[in-house]
Order: structure tokens, then sequence, then C-alpha cells
């Protein structure tokens, strides 16, 4: 692909360029990608990163980077630019596969390509399986839920109109997995990527698994727990109820999310962290006991 294959996404090409994919400043995508920036801050980390070989930028800010090695392409609005672009990407996906002695409700809906669902699966009532979801052996799907649906990503274009992405990527689902009832999981926003829910995970129920996001095996998210976009959780760690993990963050593992937490730095393996905004559990602790004796 070319960025001058993509000039009906309201595109002025400065220099063209190839590439193989699109991916977020912050993706992990090994191959030449293409970006956006919209702030002046981020342009020495997309100047910065080795797969980073095109750029959607404004012009106010194509002075930036017009000397350097990438290609760039002229838009009022980059991020809607880039959106568009992406969703002008299509999955091309096999006939749906089930494995053997599964039960499966009559009331679910299973897209008919994309899906490939292993051995000794169990799927409840009014369950949805869309495109580009895989689910391993002896799982366990808990009615209502939706499994590989579309997360929120959207913005604003030049006019003021709501440009709304395209997620083309999947969901991958281990084996001895419980995901209990009225869960949502987000398939991954590009073509490359997954959301990734390894073996004997447990998923509570009405929690929600933003896109892209990468849980460890044996990781517990206890019910409504929602998991941002792009977030990685360590095995055996655990997010407690109500627990609410920003994009991006590192949870390591054996950490020890604590009910209701708002989490926004990265957490270390084997740390407790508790609160709004959280810290460690002990700290939080001991500064309630304080308060407490006045």
């Amino acid at each position: 692909m070319k960025l001058s294959d993509f000039i009906c996404c309201n595109l002025v090409i400065e220099q063209d360029c190839e590439f193989d994919a699109f991916m977020k400043l912050g993706d992990h995508f090994d191959g030449r990608a293409v970006t956006f920036v919209e702030n002046e801050k981020y342009i020495g980390q997309a100047l910065g990163n080795k797969n980073v070989v095109g750029v959607i930028i404004c012009k106010a800010l194509g002075s930036k980077i017009k000397k350097s090695h990438l290609g760039i392409a002229y838009s009022s609005s980059p991020k809607a630019s880039f959106i568009r672009m992406n969703n002008m990407m299509t999955r091309n996906d096999s006939i749906t596969r089930i494995g053997i002695n599964c039960n499966i409700s009559s009331t679910a809906k299973i897209h008919p390509k994309g899906v490939v669902i292993g051995d000794n699966v169990t799927i409840e009532d009014n369950v949805m399986i869309h495109a580009g979801t895989v689910i391993g052996s002896n799982s366990f799907v808990g009615r209502y839920s939706d499994v590989g649906s579309n997360c929120y990503e959207r913005c604003l274009d030049e006019n003021g109109n709501h440009v709304i992405a395209t997620h083309n990527g999947g969901v991958l689902i281990g084996n001895d997995v419980i995901i209990e009832q009225g869960v949502v999981i987000d398939r991954a926003l590009f073509i490359w990527d997954n959301t990734e829910i390894a073996d004997q995970c447990y998923i509570g129920r009405d929690s929600g698994i933003a896109h892209g996001c990468k849980i460890n095996e044996g990781a517990y998210i206890y019910p409504r727990a929602v998991l941002c976009g792009n977030v990685t959780v360590g095995r055996h760690s655990k997010i407690g109820i109500g627990a609410i993990v920003s994009n991006r963050i590192q949870v390591g593992e054996y950490a020890d999310i604590k009910l209701g937490s708002i989490v926004t730095k990265n957490v270390d393996n084997n740390e407790a962290v508790s609160g709004n905004f959280a810290i460690p559990h002990s700290i939080l602790i001991e500064a309630i006991k304080k308060l407490v004796k006045r």
C-alpha cells in the first residue's frame, strides 16, 4: 500500500511511502506502519519509532518532519483521515468452524465467517460471537455476553461530524476460560492485532474488556471491572470488583488491584493497589487509619 492510495480520505500527499499496516503510537507492530500525529509533543515519538514509515499530520506541524525519512500526508483532521483509511481495510475470513461436544444455545448468534470454536465449549442464551473470534476448548461464555464487538473509537472531523472506526482485528480466547454473563469483549482495532485472554482466566459478569487488551494466564477479572484499550494484565493477577484500569496500563504478574480502584499508573509484579487514583494498598490503609484517629 501507498499513502497515495488513500487520497480519497481528504489527504494531500507531501511525500509518498509504501507501508504494510496502520498503527497508533504506542502500539507494537513489527513492520512498516503509518500513524497519525495531532500534537507536537508526539512528533519525536513518531520519528524515533523504527516501524513508522509514514505520518498523517496537519500542515501547521508538517515543517517539523518535512526533512525526515517519513512519508507525509497532510490532513485538516489527521485522526479522522487515519480512521477512514483503516476503515478501508477488509478482513478475509474463512467459514466458521465449531468443535465437537459443544453446548451452544439456540438463541446464541455466531457469525457465519471468521469464528473458530474449540471442543467442549458452552455458549449460553443470547450470546453474540462476532467475526474474528477464536475460543479455545473447555471454555464457557455466559448469557448475554458480546464477544468481538466494535469498541468505542471515534472522533470529530473537520466539519464536526463523527467518524467511527471499524475494528478489523480479532479476539483470541484460550482454553478453560470462564466468561460470565453480560461481559463485553471488543476485538482489536487493527487487522494485525487481537484482544487476547489466555488459558484459565476468569472474566466476571458485566465486565468490559476493550480493544487490544492482553490478559495473561490465570488472571481474574472480577465482576463489573473495566479494562480500557490496550491494557496488559500479567499472569495470575486480580482486578477487583468495579475497578477501572486506564488505557495502555501494564499490570504485572500476581498483582492485586482492589475493588473499586481507578488505576492510572503501571502496577508492578506482586504489588497491591487501591483507591481513586490507585496507590499502594498499604499506604492507603495507613492514611485511612490516621484520618480515623483524628
